[in-house]
């Protein structure tokens, strides 16, 4: 279940969804509504669960160049 906290920074109110699972890395993000931020932390934790999604820092390690390398040498070799 996702956590959702109320924040209101230079005095707009805010909701951030918090997602948290052993084994991968936090990931957040704001909401303008509580509705919104739970249904966006609902899916994300249903997404990783299912192992759909790469989490953040591991998505980030991969450039373009890294993919198209893979998908040339995948092409070529298989």
């Amino acid at each position: 279940m996702p956590t959702i906290t109320r924040k209101h920074p230079s005095g707009k109110i805010t909701y951030r969804a918090r997602v948290r699972l052993p084994g991968q890395p936090t990931i957040s993000k704001s909401f303008r509504t509580k509705t919104e931020a739970k249904a966006w932390g609902q899916r994300i934790e249903a997404s990783i669960r299912e192992g759909n999604r790469l989490p953040g820092g591991e998505a980030r390690k991969h450039s373009f160049t890294d993919l198209v390398t893979r998908y040339i040498y995948i092409d070529c070799f298989a």
